[in-house]
């Protein structure tokens, strides 16, 4: 032990030294390699000075079309002028922090409840009407896989965030900006025959989904008596808007080329898309 100090206390007049000359892993000189050695050497490291502190610009490596994964799925994207949507619909089951969404609540409590809340087409409730001419959207298993979740507008407005970080479910300006892009490729008034999916909809009212939005008839859950209906007649999704107490939407219908926007109850269970942020 006192040799260490002592090698310790000579370690500040040799160090210059050591710094300045060529390295020799004998640093004391003494003909041995010994710890004594490795003491000074990491001596010397220590008195190299700190590498300059450089402000780098942030770097986003995102590019539309890649994969965002979140909770467990990973979702497509696509860019529709200057916005970049998910390409289908959210199922995830958790806020953006990773609380848990209130989750299978009966038609009374999906009725009664003033909080988030999520559930798939056909489950949970006791009434269930199906329209797809592709499966029985009143089985959940299947509903879940092509439609992903519903979600009441109290998620949607809750602080903690339905989409991952970059993302957020958008406002009635943003969708009202969607369409103003479709009018402006020519699509005047049929702005939601190019949205919606070019199968799947009831009695031929398929879109041609031209840009990748693959809007699909998913249907909604009621705030009334918390029955599911309109799965392969009417895709519905909420808006981050406010109209009074009510959530503003955007509506899809087979038998309509237009895209509608409505304000609806805040206990109806409809379909989410997420945004990228600016």
């Amino acid at each position: 032990m006192p040799r260490l100090i002592i090698l310790l206390l000579l370690l500040p007049a040799s160090l210059k030294a050591q710094v300045e000359a060529p390295w020799n892993p004998d640093g004391n000189g003494d003909g041995c390699i010994t710890t004594a050695d490795l003491i000074m050497l990491l001596g010397v490291f220590s008195l190299c000075p700190e590498p300059p502190t450089v402000d780098c610009p942030e770097t986003d490596a995102f590019s539309c079309t890649d994969t965002v994964y979140f909770d467990g799925y990973g979702y497509p994207t696509v860019l529709i002028g200057d916005q970049c949507w998910f390409a289908e619909n959210l199922r995830s089951e958790v806020y953006r922090n990773g609380d848990a969404i209130p989750a299978g609540l009966d038609d009374n409590a999906w009725e009664m409840t003033t909080v988030g809340a999520v559930t798939v087409y056909g489950a949970d409730g006791s009434g269930c009407e199906s329209a797809s001419p592709d499966f029985d959207a009143c089985d959940e298993s299947l509903s879940a896989a092509s439609f992903g979740r519903l979600y009441n507008w109290h998620a949607v407005d809750d602080e903690r965030g339905l989409c991952p970080i970059g993302w957020h479910v958008p406002d009635g300006g943003e969708w009202t900006a969607l369409e103003g892009f479709f009018t402006g490729q020519g699509f005047i008034g049929t702005a939601g025959t190019a949205l919606k999916s070019a199968s799947g909809w009831m009695d031929g009212g398929n879109g041609t989904d031209d840009f990748g939005f693959s809007g699909l008839p998913g249907g909604f859950r009621s705030n009334s008596d918390g029955g599911f209906s309109a799965a392969g007649s009417g895709g519905f999704w909420w808006s981050a808007s406010a109209s009074g107490s009510d959530g503003t939407s955007r509506i899809l219908y087979h038998n309509f080329s237009t895209i509608l926007p409505f304000s609806n109850d805040p206990r109806r269970g409809f379909s989410v898309r997420c945004i990228r942020d600016d």
